[in-house]
């Protein structure tokens, strides 16, 4: 897998208006800048290790999203605190510390998500409820005749 890259992104926010470079911005900032970081999946989370020579801020490549959920070295960060800022494509851009670094990415669905799904859930049911009961009045006619 390591071999492979996708060289171009199925979908960027728009952060800072502009999406003419998004293409470059994204081979920048996520392509070039990934082979230092180690990337794995615990517990429905993203987790990005890396080790650094010195305290200086760094990208990481990943793409922050609205409800996105960062955890650097154990504590949450907030973008309101300034403890980190985004690139135009959306990738934080944290300090690190000397050493292992860890940053743990997790997504937060907002509450009407659930509710969604129990609409749609509902609606599936009522769907297949009236075609199963058309089916069965159509069965009924034909056993009549």
């Amino acid at each position: 897998m390591n071999l492979v890259q996708k060289k171009t992104p199925d979908y960027l926010p728009s952060y800072h208006g502009s999406t003419n470079k998004n293409y470059k911005l994204y081979g920048h900032y996520i392509i070039s800048d990934n082979s230092r970081f180690t990337k794995s999946v615990h517990n429905n989370t993203l987790v990005v290790t890396w080790n650094g020579k010195k305290k200086t801020s760094v990208n990481i490549p990943i793409i922050k999203y609205y409800n996105t959920n960062l955890i650097l070295n154990k504590q949450q960060i907030t973008g309101r605190k300034h403890q980190y800022h985004l690139t135009k494509i959306g990738t934080p851009v944290v300090t690190q510390k000397k050493g292992k670094n860890t940053l743990v990415v997790s997504y937060n669905i907002g509450n009407w998500f659930l509710h969604v799904m129990y609409l749609v859930i509902i609606t599936w049911i009522s769907c297949l409820t009236y075609a199963a009961l058309k089916l069965l009045k159509k069965l009924k006619n034909k056993l009549q005749i």
